[in-house]
């Protein structure tokens, strides 16, 4: 999208979760490097840029209950060369939190509302962690954090276990397979389609300068829910299976996105429509 835009784009990646430069737009810069280590960083052309979008590192629990040591210091190192790097700069930095933070707390989530620490597992924590190395910056450095809730869309093939809890159920059903469900199945989540997600962020990167900003369609759906959804527009009738929970699952997020709306006033799109546009690509 930031092609689209007639933007310069210079990609800075190691490549060590399951994408590949094939997947990446043929217009952009490549740079193969670890942003955990800050001379790759330096690698990248000596020019004046806008914005860095700092998306690298591990994004799922799942990968957290792996290797915590592991991605503990990819998330906090490689934010922190970042950080370095946009403030010697002038640079804006957008970066991920997540709506993970928000575990354990009342519904709607709000930017402002009191977080559950005890509450949160690994990956949540680590992400709050983030939010407190950028404040800590101060005026040195533009910066906004995401809490991002669940996003979900085409091509998550790449992601393997770690693909989006609609993405895996899209892929299940229609293989006519039963979905695993952890826990009753009364679990909600905030799910935002990829489209509506990137248009947000790059909106937001253009025109706030929030300190942090929820990034989710304002509405939730149970997991339960969602497999009738999916079984409908599949034209099947495959029934979850219900394993026990893992240790800090989280229970339900439904975000304000009060703060949000301030910036982005495109409609979201409705979960029905976002599983159709999956199972297309999965079975077109």
């Amino acid at each position: 999208m930031l092609m689209e835009r007639g933007a310069n784009v210079y990609v800075l990646d190691n490549f060590s979760y399951g994408a590949k430069k094939s997947n990446i737009h043929t217009g952009t810069h490549i740079f193969e490097g670890d942003v955990s280590i800050f001379q790759s960083f330096l690698e990248l052309p000596k020019i004046e840029y806008a914005y860095l979008f700092h998306f690298a590192g591990p994004s799922s629990i799942v990968l957290f209950q792996q290797t915590p040591e592991k991605c503990i210091r990819e998330t906090v190192s490689g934010f922190l060369n970042a950080t370095d790097f946009c403030s010697q700069r002038s640079i804006k930095l957008i970066f991920p939190s997540s709506g993970s933070v928000y575990s354990g707390t009342t519904l709607p989530q709000q930017e402002h509302s009191r977080l559950n620490i005890d509450a949160m597992n690994t990956y949540a924590r680590s992400k709050y962690a983030l939010e407190h190395l950028q404040a800590a910056y101060g005026t040195t450095l533009r910066s906004t954090a995401l809490r991002i809730f669940a996003g979900y869309g085409t091509s998550e093939d790449h992601k393997g276990d770690t693909a989006s809890v609609v993405y895996s159920f899209c892929k299940k059903i229609g293989n006519n397979e039963r979905p695993v469900i952890y826990g009753n199945g009364n679990q909600k989540r905030d799910f935002i389609y990829i489209e509506d997600l990137v248009n947000a962020i790059l909106t937001l990167a253009e025109h706030c300068d929030e300190p942090v900003v929820n990034i989710g369609s304002g509405t939730s759906i149970s997991l339960t829910e969602l497999v009738s959804v999916i079984n409908k527009i599949s034209g099947t009738a495959l029934e979850p299976i219900y394993a026990e929970k893992p240790t800090g699952y989280l229970e339900k997020t439904h975000a304000d996105i009060s703060i949000l709306k301030r910036y982005y006033t495109e409609p979201m799109t409705p979960i029905t429509q976002g599983i159709e546009q999956v199972m297309k690509f999965l079975y077109r």
